[in-house]
């Protein structure tokens, strides 16, 4: 199924601290499908196969970074929810934001609460939605 007109969500979720990807991925499994991949390059090749409804992508990765995928993101598949996550603020986050390459900010560590927010699940919450 494609996330477009189905009412299962679909989130990919880009870190390259595995331990922290699977933590993320466990949050918003009772939502939705989730893909994890271990960086930007990966995550690429999974924005051509599946259409998403949020990408949450960590800031600082070897090789490619958050930013540099978010663009890939914004031009494949401009519908899907833009979620930058990092430990710090990243040089340049507000032009990012002002931009709208960057939808949402998510410092680290964060809370189930903020990730549900950042991934547009808490309004479905708090009126009483069950999960997709």
């Amino acid at each position: 199924m494609m996330a477009g007109g189905c009412s299962m969500k679909y989130f990919l979720i880009v870190d390259d601290d595995p331990a922290f990807r699977r933590a993320t991925t466990r949050q918003l499994s009772p939502y939705g499908k989730t893909v994890e991949a271990p960086s930007a390059e990966t995550a690429v090749r999974f924005l051509d196969a599946t259409m998403f409804d949020a990408v949450i992508t960590d800031f600082e990765m070897p090789h490619q970074n958050g930013v540099w995928l978010l663009e890939r993101v914004r031009e494949r598949q401009p519908d899907a929810r833009r979620v930058l996550m990092s430990g710090s603020e990243p040089q340049g986050l507000a032009a990012h934001i002002g931009s709208g390459l960057v939808q949402k900010w998510l410092p680290k560590p964060f809370t189930d609460i903020e990730l549900l927010a950042c991934a547009r699940l808490l309004p479905a919450m708090q009126r009483g939605t069950p999960p997709a």
